[in-house]
């Protein structure tokens, strides 16, 4: 172990120069430049993930807008089912579920790097709360075990591509990318215009990992084909009665008497976009008592999450919910 003294006020005469002392110090000692070493430090609370779009998709330095708004809204999905596969640890789900929605809210978007054409996830894993020496091989945080998961699906992904063979893909159902996941992934091909996508995952120093410090993964084009047929294996035939959705309020409606939402005669209706899960993305009807579409009043204007239940209903129109309950605002 390498200690390096300095002084806790940053402010101090000379501080920067000591800092700056310090970190080619440690540059030198790793064999490393300075502006990495420097990176390092700066990153050591956080892993950072690298999606990466081909060349052929970038002109002087820029891409198509509609292109780069479907690349970062299908990461997010990306991202979200990562999540909830790590909390509920099952190859497939149909509810929300909170955790996916909070883990993408604690994320931080950072530049894109020159080079190639991308972008930079930044997944917070805070600081040890204990020495190395003392629990080396403590519990990560569970933002790390998300992007630990990600890293071994998408590789699962790629070796199941390079060998044509999809049990590779299928021996990792529980532990990397799910059928959500997988599910995902297909979208995120199709949005990109099946270009070849490049993952890179640098995780911090702070927390040991299962995995290489830095790790990648090349998703080919053909990579659906495995994705999507995993997902028509697996994915449950039968949908369940009752479902929980997590989401934001998109539209409300009452008709009849708008200043008497307590008469009989008003019909209360919202739509909730839902986050995460089987339905991410999907807008879903509901007609709510008095007390709830006051609620969810408050939550459309306050832009604050919702979770409902009720039984699934799907038609020409779209989706709704029928028998609603347990309608609170987060």
């Amino acid at each position: 172990m390498i200690e390096i003294i300095l002084n806790r006020n940053p402010d101090e005469a000379g501080a920067s120069t000591r800092i700056e002392q310090a970190v080619r110090t440690l540059s030198q000692i790793y064999g490393e430049a300075f502006e990495a070493t420097a990176a390092k430090i700066r990153m050591l609370d956080y892993d950072v993930i690298k999606a990466i779009l081909p060349d052929r998709t970038v002109f002087r330095d820029s891409i198509r807008f509609r292109l780069g708004e479907r690349f970062l809204s299908g990461l997010r999905r990306l991202l979200t089912s990562t999540a909830i596969a790590q909390h509920t640890g099952s190859t497939h789900f149909i509810q929300s579920d909170l955790k996916g929605l909070e883990f993408v809210g604690n994320c931080r978007l950072g530049h894109t790097f020159r080079g190639s054409f991308g972008f930079t996830i930044e997944s917070p894993v805070g600081p040890r709360g204990y020495p190395d020496d003392e629990f080396p091989h403590g519990p990560a945080p569970f933002e790390r075990r998300v992007v630990e998961r990600l890293a071994v699906g998408l590789r699962a992904v790629e070796t199941s591509v390079r060998t044509d063979d999809i049990r590779a893909i299928e021996s990792q159902l529980t532990s990397g990318a799910n059928v959500n996941m997988l599910d995902d992934l297909s979208t995120l091909i199709q949005h990109t215009e099946g270009a070849e996508l490049k993952f890179s995952f640098a995780f911090s120093d702070a927390w040991q990992s299962n995995l290489d410090q830095t790790t990648q993964a090349t998703i080919l084009p053909r990579a659906i084909d495995f994705t999507q047929e995993l997902v028509r294996r697996y994915r449950l035939q039968e949908k369940a009665s009752t479902v929980t959705l997590v989401g934001h309020v998109y539209r409300l409606e009452a008709r009849g008497d708008p200043s008497d939402l307590f008469n009989e005669q008003t019909t209360r209706d919202a739509s909730i976009e839902v986050a995460g899960g089987e339905y991410e993305g999907k807008t879903f009807r509901l007609r709510l008592p008095p007390d709830d579409y006051i609620s969810a009043i408050h939550a459309h204007e306050s832009g604050k999450v919702v979770v409902v239940e009720g039984s699934l209903e799907q038609n020409s129109r779209g989706y709704s919910l029928s028998r609603v309950q347990n309608f609170r605002v987060l």
